[in-house]
């Protein structure tokens, strides 16, 4: 009979927790993240031999466990960082290029999608209901920058990819931004209260929003240009290295 390491559950939760500690552990210093890795090999290791119950809560047991060791995984990460940064002698500006920029970004976008997917919802709750809404002026508009906005997050996860996926957040902000909250002024009485008790009348609120969208636009735009030129950067002594010459 099988122990519950053998079991699919328990397989499938490892596969995630590797996965996890991939990701934690890239772009360190390789010696280090391989360290990490065969340390939770072994752990991992240990905990399936050691199991004596069903398959399901010994997958159960792992999954908990790297949920609730996620804090610990990054703080060692960015303890990792800051002595690798500390030996290369980075500054505040570098530092913030590559990972401040990121994280901001990739909170933005994410906040992004949030607001939109509510926006969508609440466009459905008024179809139920009759609201009344001219669905043709906000449905494609919004379908179609949620989508990029999806599509920009992934491409942002990696740092080849990571200008154009800024490009993707600056093309979904119009929709989202503008088109989804101008959407909620129909079908949510409470975004549409907030506006009027703080701006005059609707041009000012739509003022207030194309304001938000170039604000936005230009944030994600800015922080393209920035990653293509680092990426530039890197790139131009390997080429200038192994390019002939005529």
């Amino acid at each position: 009979m099988s122990g519950p390491n053998q079991s699919r559950w328990y397989r499938l939760a490892v596969r995630v927790v590797t996965r996890w500690c991939e990701f934690y552990t890239r772009d360190l210093d390789p010696k280090i993240a391989e360290e990490r890795r065969n340390e939770l090999a072994s752990d991992l290791h240990e905990e399936g031999a050691s199991a004596t119950g069903s398959g399901l809560g010994l997958g159960a047991s792992v999954a908990t466990r790297a949920i609730a060791g996620a804090p610990a995984d990054l703080s060692w990460r960015r303890s990792e960082r800051r002595v690798a940064d500390r030996e290369a002698g980075r500054d505040f500006a570098a530092r913030w290029q590559r990972d401040g920029a990121v994280t901001a970004t990739a909170v933005l976008g994410t906040a992004m999608l949030a607001w939109g997917l509510f926006a969508l919802v609440r466009l459905g709750i008024g179809a139920l209901n009759d609201y009344g809404v001219p669905y043709s002026d906000f449905l494609p508009m919004m379908l179609g920058s949620v989508v990029a906005d999806a599509c920009g997050l992934v491409l942002l996860s990696r740092a080849r990819t990571r200008s154009l996926g800024a490009l993707w957040l600056a093309a979904a902000s119009y929709g989202l931004v503008n088109t989804a909250t101008r959407s909620l002024f129909y079908t949510s009485a409470t975004i549409s209260s907030i506006y009027y008790a703080n701006f005059a009348n609707m041009g000012l609120a739509d003022a207030a929003v194309r304001v938000a969208v170039v604000c936005v636009g230009l944030f994600f735009l800015t922080n393209a240009v920035l990653w293509f030129a680092l990426r530039s950067r890197k790139q131009r002594p390997t080429s200038m290295t192994t390019g002939g010459i005529s």
